[in-house]
Formats: C-alpha cells, structure tokens, sequence
C-alpha cells in the first residue's frame, strides 16, 4: 500500500528535527531547535514588528511593480513601436545581477524604507511585464 507523500515527507522532516535536537553539536554552531523557538518567543514582538516592516515593503513594491508592468506590457501590446523600442531595454536589465544592483542602489538612495520598494519593484517588473506582454 503507497503512503500518501505528505504524510512520508512530514514524518521526514519530525524525524530529522528529533534528531538535530538529540545529537550534540554545539550551540554556536547548531543550536537546537528548542533553543531556536525559545529566542522567536522571546523576541516575538521585536520580530513582528520588523516582519510588519518588511511585509509592507515587499506588498508595495510589488503592487508598483504590478501597476508599472501592466502600463508597459499594455502600452506595448498596443503600439509596436513601443515593444520594438523597450523589449530590448527591459531584457537587459535582467541581465544584471541584483547582488551588482543592490549595493549601488544602497550608495545612491540609502537605507531607507523607498530604496528597499525600489529594489522589490525592479525585482519584480520584468516577470510582471514580459507574462503580461
């Protein structure tokens, strides 16, 4: 009889947590995943407020992404000349790593809240465009 597939993967994933919580490995290296869920506890409303920053970042530069993307893709579905025009500008962009992207974006904008929607919004443009297109 064939075992449903979540069911193996979930006694998988219990096993190998019962045994990164048995073995002996030192904290700094490996702490426990008891330790790991005492420190999230610990530290939740620290952690919710950071996650609340960093949802709301990730939600609007993704939401401009999705505004931007579809104009473009609808602007060049419409008018040829447009496709011919930034289709090739749009490809190499993606060309460019964001590790290469990111640092410079950082010198020239900071660390702030509008320089991490930037950087989600160009990560997330050109999908947004070409499935679109």
């Amino acid at each position: 009889m064939k075992r449903p597939r979540s069911i193996v993967d979930l006694v998988t994933v219990a096993s190998l947590i019962f045994l990164w919580q048995i073995v002996p490995i030192p904290r700094y290296l490996l702490p426990k995943p008891s330790q790991v869920l005492q420190e999230l506890l610990r530290n939740r409303d620290v952690l919710l407020r950071h996650t609340s920053v960093t949802l709301y970042e990730a939600i609007a530069g993704y939401l401009l992404a999705l505004l931007i993307g579809v104009a473009i893709a609808s602007l060049m579905f419409l008018i040829k000349n447009v496709a011919r025009t930034l289709l090739p500008i749009i490809v190499f962009t993606q060309t460019i790593p964001i590790t290469v992207v990111a640092p410079i974006v950082a010198i020239w904008f900071g660390f702030g809240i509008g320089t991490k929607i930037g950087t989600v919004t160009f990560l997330c443009f050109f999908p947004i465009v070409m499935n679109t297109y």
